[in-house]
């Protein structure tokens, strides 16, 4: 809260107190494990801002996740924020542990994801955004990333683009390995050369992604058209 403008509504607050929750977890998770104890704290942060309709009401879970209590809801939906500088395996396996919620559904899957693969074992109830090599064994639901690289491809060709890049996902995902299918029979197809932009992806900071595509356009052979995964990564490639 010292760093920038006050929240004008609970929940931009919750998401800081949030984020320091999962700071300390991390910090503090060497000491606690050698200690043998787990960190295990939980918070209600409830008030009115100046931007909210009404009063709020929020609970804080350990791994830093949060719901919005209300008395009319049925269920509650728990948010997990997510980092890369996370192991994906800590909130699944709290949840799971713990029976905090009563079903899961995760994104950002890769091809033989872990997390997928423990809640098989535990016969936990899942979904997932995005499918695995063992989508035949869970439900799930996804874009379809092929065809949309393909068809992206396409539309740059009738506009009389010859030279084309793909921004794609990170290469663990596995939307990544859908999307650059569909880019390179889209480039086969329609007699187009590939241009690598490697070591780029879509949810790298808009700064980096800025820097890379400067970078690409300098060198011989630039592309002339560039297919981008998501519409923050499109943005910096036009700014």
């Amino acid at each position: 809260l010292e760093t920038g403008p006050p929240p004008d509504k609970l929940y931009k607050a919750v998401n800081l107190f949030s984020s320091l929750v999962r700071r300390v977890a991390r910090e503090d998770k060497e000491y606690l494990d050698a200690s043998g104890l787990q960190f295990n704290i939980h918070a209600i942060m409830g008030g009115q801002f100046r931007g909210d309709s009404s009063h709020k009401l929020y609970l804080v879970y350990p791994q830093g996740n949060w719901i919005e209590i209300t008395s009319g809801t049925p269920y509650h939906i728990i948010l997990t924020p997510y980092s890369g500088r996370d192991d994906p395996m800590d909130a699944v396996r709290y949840v799971v542990e713990t029976h905090s919620a009563d079903g899961i559904i995760i994104s950002r899957t890769e091809p033989q994801d872990a997390r997928v693969q423990y809640m098989l074992e535990h016969n936990f109830p899942f979904a997932t955004h995005g499918r695995t090599d063992l989508g035949d064994q869970h439900p799930w639901h996804d874009f379809d990333n092929e065809v949309f690289a393909q068809l992206a491809v396409r539309r740059l060709a009738r506009q009389g683009r010859k030279r084309l890049a793909l921004l794609a996902p990170e290469p663990k995902l596995s939307y990544y390995r859908h999307m650059t299918d569909g880019f390179v029979n889209g480039v086969a197809e329609c007699g187009l050369t590939e241009v690598p932009f490697h070591n780029t992806w879509v949810d790298q900071p808009i700064d980096r992604i800025r820097d890379a595509a400067i970078e690409l356009f300098k060198r011989p052979g630039r592309p002339d058209g560039v297919v981008c995964g998501s519409g923050a990564s499109a943005m910096a490639i036009v700014n």
